[in-house]
């Protein structure tokens, strides 16, 4: 981006840079983005950890595959609603000081 910025630098009447405008700096974003090879952006994911596993890629994938083929009976799970084991214990604690 600074290279972007000095390349197109425009300066005022006294000889001043200008201050780039905000679509120039999106665009300058956007193409640092669009340079930025791929594997770089998925090592810093699986890094972070936020790549699901492939255990997860894999079952979603059958999952997928089984609603296309009409084979998943019942209602999809919505995992937002399971409980966490911390629920459970917290409740079980709750319940067992009443």
């Amino acid at each position: 981006m600074r290279n972007q910025n000095k390349q197109q630098r425009v300066v005022d009447k006294t000889g001043k840079p200008k201050r780039p405008d905000r679509a120039m700096v999106c665009n300058w974003v956007q193409q640092a983005w669009d340079d930025l090879p791929s594997e770089t952006i998925a090592n810093g994911f699986r890094a972070s950890g936020l790549l699901p596993s492939e255990n997860c890629i894999a079952a979603a994938e059958l999952i997928s595959e089984l609603e296309n083929l009409k084979l998943l009976e019942g209602r999809p799970v919505d995992t937002s609603q399971d409980f966490m084991l911390d629920d459970v214990v917290d409740e079980a604690i709750v319940q067992s000081n009443i």
